[in-house]
């Protein structure tokens, strides 16, 4: 390809590096496809101005994006907002992207007549609590497939630009629950999303249980956010966390007593992942209902929240208010 338009559109918020960023950003500026086919749009929350100047200097073909206080969502809107190519390629700034990971994605679209694909991302894996997080995005990942149908995945995902305005971006308000809404909304529309096996990112994972845990309780904060404040139309989707709340929960008092609950065995689980010479199938199972019950915890936090907000009135059926 010799065109000098640009084809691909590189979305990458800097927040959450996991110290990556200058080796993620190089990764995606070493393309084979040609340079000026590529642009690279970073963006940034604004808290490290310095680390900003820096990259400037070390990487002037790029473009700084800032939204001061913009969550992740929000940045990769703003960055696909200023964005000039056919494709808008979402990833993170803890992503190293192999030297085919774009060319690859945009053929595999093309061959297959796709509005978008995710990559393949296998992990870097630093211990054991990496390795857990790789094996259940993994696991996640086969069930989408065998679906036929793939999902929005930021580790990296490629996506016409046309059809990423048209279905509106990110609910940025949802934060990590975004991912998912966005998912729901490209099948409801008929946008074929696929899975290309050939254009290949390395996702640092995480490698504490403070950290997962920082992240899978947002998440559960924010699917219970969604399913409360949006409308039905858009929450239209498999379950309904926060219906079961208000089955399960009638007060305050309710609530802690459950989350005293789902932080014993939060506690449980991470003390059978750490017993030595545990075979590797038990391990993962507790990490998976560690994963599970953090989000669950989540659930619980804003919910009571929610309640002690309303002056412990007990809830009814009625609770979910649309936005």
């Amino acid at each position: 390809m010799t065109d000098s338009t640009v084809l691909v559109s590189v979305l990458m918020p800097a927040p959450d590096d996991r110290d990556q960023l200058y080796h993620a950003i190089e990764s995606f500026l070493n393309q084979t496809l040609a340079a000026s086919r590529v642009e690279m749009l970073v963006g940034s929350d604004g808290s490290r101005p310095d680390i900003d100047q820096m990259l400037l200097r070390e990487f002037p073909a790029i473009r700084i994006i800032c939204r001061p206080g913009a969550n992740f969502d929000a940045l990769i809107n703003a960055c696909a907002e200023e964005a000039t190519g056919r494709y808008l390629y979402m990833t993170e700034s803890h992503c190293i992207a192999e030297p085919d990971c774009l060319e690859q994605a945009v053929l595999w679209v093309e061959r297959k007549g796709m509005h978008g694909a995710c990559s393949d991302s296998d992990g870097i894996n630093r211990n054991a609590v990496a390795r857990g997080e790789q094996r259940l995005f993994d696991d996640d990942i086969q069930k989408w497939r065998a679906s036929g149908v793939g999902k929005v995945a930021v580790r990296g995902m490629l996506i016409d630009r046309a059809t990423w305005l048209r279905a509106g971006g990110l609910r940025a308000e949802f934060g990590h629950f975004a991912e998912v809404m966005l998912s729901k909304v490209f099948k409801k529309s008929g946008v074929r999303i696929g899975y290309a096996d050939t254009s290949v990112v390395h996702h640092t994972n995480q490698t504490t249980f403070r950290g997962l845990m920082h992240e899978l309780e947002e998440y559960g904060r924010d699917e219970a956010r969604c399913w409360h404040r949006a409308s039905p139309t858009v929450a239209a989707f498999d379950f309904d966390p926060w219906q079961d709340l208000v089955k399960t929960v009638r007060d305050v008092r309710g609530a802690r007593a459950k989350l005293r609950m789902a932080n014993r065995r939060l506690w449980t689980c991470r003390g059978i992942f750490w017993t030595t010479a545990l075979v590797p199938e038990t391990r993962q199972r507790a990490f998976a209902r560690h994963w599970a019950t953090a989000i669950e915890i989540g659930r619980l936090r804003y919910f009571a929240e929610w309640l002690a907000n309303e002056n412990s009135t007990p809830v009814t059926e009625t609770t979910r208010r649309a936005a």
